[in-house]
């Protein structure tokens, strides 16, 4: 059977439709379609490659079941993001204890990509690199693994994140930076320092996708990590230290002055910061 090249979305639409209409051929090319593309997003979910197995079999299953409620083809990749979390996540929960890493191809892959030209001394921090951002991944949450992925390696838009996790556009937003600043935290704490995200990224999407060695299509933009002014606001407002400070910044303007119209500005601003978390409750009610 001859494949249909979809790296274009409108082939995958065509796809989905002909799929929707009965069409048997469609249905086995779009499982196929998606078997490839799925599978590397199941693995950085679940950092198991049996686990990863099980999860993307429950997703073909789902999507010969339930194509028909793709009411939206154009939306087929964000429908098909969100049926897999929804399946890794029930799998992980009746693991998380294990924590364990079992890409098979770990270490392997790295020493067959080494560079002729690379020293022992870089080598063996690439292999250290290599354990470190493993570890930092498993450290974080799967929501937080979820967004880096999908934001960095899948290349989706906030909008199309937000559609996948069924959340506000803000929301993705907001949970990209605070899983950016984790994962570097995670990786400070074993002495690689945030210039070294990138190149961790790097490396974890080989473990997860190896057919993506040596072709360029690995490679990831600074740009990508970068959220905007918005989103930062946000998140240091809604932090604990940013609500403290500025509970304690609203009250003593409030109780330290006895000119009415400071008090009144005071007042008024502790007013709108309660609104402001009242709102952020609204936001991230998914």
């Amino acid at each position: 059977m001859k494949k249909i090249q979809t790296e274009n979305n409108t082939d995958v639409i065509e796809l989905v439709k002909k799929a929707q209409s009965g069409d048997s051929e469609a249905m086995s090319l779009l499982c196929q379609e998606v078997s490839e593309r799925i599978l590397p997003y199941i693995q950085g979910l679940t950092l198991n490659y049996d686990m990863s197995q099980d999860v993307l079999q429950e997703t073909l299953l789902e999507l010969v079941k339930s194509l028909e409620n793709v009411k939206k083809p154009e939306s087929f990749w964000c429908w098909v993001y969100r049926q897999a979390l929804g399946k890794a996540q029930r799998h992980y929960r009746g693991r998380s204890k294990q924590r364990s890493i079992v890409l098979r191809i770990a270490t392997d892959v790295l020493r067959e990509f080494q560079d002729e030209n690379l020293s022992g001394l870089k080598y063996a921090v690439r292999m250290e690199l290599t354990e470190v951002i493993l570890k930092a991944m498993s450290t974080l949450k799967m929501d937080y693994r979820n967004v880096l992925i999908l934001r960095c390696f899948e290349k989706l838009s906030f909008a199309e994140i937000a559609q996948t996790m069924q959340c506000k556009e803000i929301h993705a937003r907001v949970l990209f930076l605070r899983a950016r600043k984790s994962l570097e935290k995670n990786m400070r704490y074993d002495g690689f320092d945030k210039e070294y995200l990138l190149a961790g990224l790097v490396i974890f999407r080989i473990l997860t996708k190896p057919t993506e060695v040596g072709t360029g299509t690995a490679l990831i933009t600074a740009s990508i990590l970068n959220v905007d002014a918005m989103a930062v606001i946000i998140n240091l407002l809604a932090s604990k230290s940013g609500f403290v400070l500025t509970c304690l910044a609203t009250l003593f303007t409030v109780f330290s002055t006895t000119k009415s119209i400071l008090y009144a500005v005071g007042v008024i601003a502790f007013v709108l910061y309660v609104l402001f978390w009242f709102w952020l409750a609204d936001l991230y009610t998914r």
